[in-house]
């Protein structure tokens, strides 16, 4: 779901009209490294899935493991790198989109993301309905090829659309409603209904339906109210802002490692879930801050982290 909320912060930053664009220096001096950075990372979870992790378990290395996961990230339970992928191919299309999204024409952008919403979230969200049958919903509206309604491109206009045009506190309250319906109805049916329906969580976590754009939604937008216009020089705040990058990245290393060599959950003698991914979720943010942190010294090496 996270993810969502960080491509509306793109679109929002990226295809804001009152702030200068160069297309040449955008490509090199954004989404050039961008592409870079994916090879390397791309290389690094590929060898370490295939022959740093099983060192690290006491299993034969794989260099099937390895090729898999360069070609298409299989072998791996926490796959980050397809978000990469995904945003170089975002940061394709943002000199493009910059050329008709405009605040002047603000009837068009919102009936593109209606559009959207129709054409991709609504079928995704109701194929449980014929998860069964030989023709399903989504079947019938691909037979219409519009594929350029699809994936991602409505949240880089939907966080244009909100970082513009304010709205009204009653409509906020809504949207903030139906946030937390929706964070209930995901927790709750994938905890209820995983045995009965294994495939209810990619419906209900998919990046696609209707729960998680109104989610995504409703984070962005309280976000976007509580700090707009206001501006935090912080040190440490700038800090951990310039190290957003480098903690994604390097997460799930830590991740994997806590999970199967540090401290697997058949050790957890408490057995309590919700205490587990507390412990999981501080122990891997502070090795990912601190790696990120020492890296930030090193004069060469911080630049595969992103860091200036």
């Amino acid at each position: 779901m996270q993810f969502l909320f960080f491509l509306m912060i793109t679109g929002a930053l990226l295809l804001n009209e009152d702030k200068e664009f160069d297309d040449k220096k955008f490509i090199y001096k954004n989404w050039l490294p961008l592409v870079l950075l994916t090879i390397f990372w791309t290389v690094f979870y590929g060898l370490f899935y295939g022959y740093g992790l099983p060192a690290l378990t006491h299993q034969p290395a794989s260099f099937n493991a390895f090729l898999k996961y360069i070609i298409s990230f299989r072998g791996s339970t926490y796959p980050h790198m397809w978000y990469m992928y995904m945003i170089i191919g975002m940061y394709l299309l943002i000199p493009i989109l910059r050329l008709f999204v405009k605040r002047e024409n603000k009837k068009y952008i919102f009936w593109l993301i209606m559009g959207c919403f129709i054409i991709q979230c609504i079928p995704q969200t109701l194929g449980f309905l014929t998860i069964n049958a030989k023709f399903t919903l989504r079947d019938f509206v691909n037979q219409f090829y519009l594929y350029p309604f699809y994936k991602m491109i409505i949240y880089l206009f939907l966080g244009w659309y909100i970082s513009n045009f304010k709205l009204a506190k009653n409509k906020r309250i809504i949207i903030y409603i139906l946030g937390i319906i929706c964070a209930f109805i995901t927790v709750w049916s994938v905890q209820t209904y995983i045995g009965l329906i294994p495939s209810i969580k990619e419906y209900v976590c998919s990046d696609a339906n209707i729960i998680n754009t109104l989610y995504s939604i409703a984070i962005f937008l309280f976000i976007l109210t509580v700090c707009q216009d206001k501006e935090n020089n912080h040190p440490k705040i700038k800090e951990l802002s310039s190290f957003v990058f480098g903690i994604f990245i390097i997460h799930v290393l830590f991740l994997e490692l806590f999970l199967q060599v540090i401290y697997p959950y058949s050790k957890f003698t408490l057995q309590i879930p919700g205490l587990y991914h507390i412990i999981m979720l501080i122990t891997v943010f502070v090795l990912s801050y601190l790696t990120v942190l020492i890296v930030s010294k090193i004069k060469y090496v911080k630049k595969i982290f992103y860091l200036k």
